[in-house]
């Protein structure tokens, strides 16, 4: 609900501008303010609605969860908020926002496979580094190489 109105504050804000900008706006002079009045009170506006949907776009996955319909199965809060609550709070929204998750088990899991992921590629990391060869042995491998060749009989 409050993602709503948040969104609906924003759309009365760019309607008033353009609006104001064409000189369409004949009324007395609304302010950002009281717009905020009507939706929620200010002090409340500020530190809870504007301060978790203002980086909202950047959770396209969250965006889609909030613009649901109520019967909509897609995404399911499972799938979103890996755990089902009756009501989600503005703090689920911004330990969300800060950890991908409500569900502290469902966060451990994921830092195991990450942790497991950077061993695995570790290791084949370690595979893939050539041991390097004493310069001085490469060397007289190579002169010896060439003794062979020039004192060989094919070659004479």
């Amino acid at each position: 609900m409050w993602y709503w109105k948040y969104n609906a504050w924003n759309e009365a804000i760019a309607k008033l501008e353009g609006l104001k900008s064409t000189n369409q706006w004949t009324l007395p002079e609304v302010g950002r303010t009281e717009l905020i009045n009507l939706f929620a009170g200010r002090a409340y506006w500020h530190s809870h609605i504007k301060t978790a949907f203002k980086d909202i776009h950047n959770y396209k996955l969250m965006v889609e969860w909030l613009e649901r319909a109520d019967d909509a199965d897609e995404p399911s809060d499972l799938h979103v908020w890996h755990m089902e609550k009756a009501h989600y709070t503005f703090k689920d929204l911004g330990v969300w926002k800060k950890e991908g998750t409500l569900d502290k088990d469902y966060q451990m899991r994921q830092k195991e496979k990450g942790k497991a992921k950077e061993r695995t590629s570790q290791r084949r990391e370690k595979r893939r580094i050539a041991v390097p060869i004493d310069e001085a042995e490469t060397s007289r491998k190579k002169k010896n190489s060439s003794k062979v060749v020039k004192g060989s009989k094919s070659q004479k």
